[in-house]
């Protein structure tokens, strides 16, 4: 994964601790995130946003049980916020 990462954003655990969850800005300059064993499993790439208009620019997220949570843009500084109902 060396060759293919450029920079690193914040680690998560899984809700499992078995695997981190690494968002990256890739060398060709798309975002991703990569799920990495501390048992030294082969890593994965899980995300990829080949989109430039749709990248990281801020490389913080959250796990949910089963979705990932980040922020997407094109830099601009709109707040969106999300209404949730039962």
């Amino acid at each position: 994964m060396p060759k293919l990462v450029a920079s690193f954003g914040n680690l998560m655990w899984s809700s499992d601790s078995r695997y981190l969850f690494i968002p990256v800005r890739e060398t060709d300059g798309t975002s991703a995130i990569w799920q990495v064993s501390p048992d030294g499993d082969l890593e994965r790439r899980l995300v990829r946003l080949p989109d430039p208009e749709r990248q990281f620019y801020r490389t913080s997220f959250s796990v949910g049980p089963n979705h990932f949570y980040f922020p997407i843009g094109n830099r601009q500084s709109d707040i969106w916020t999300m209404e949730l109902k039962q």
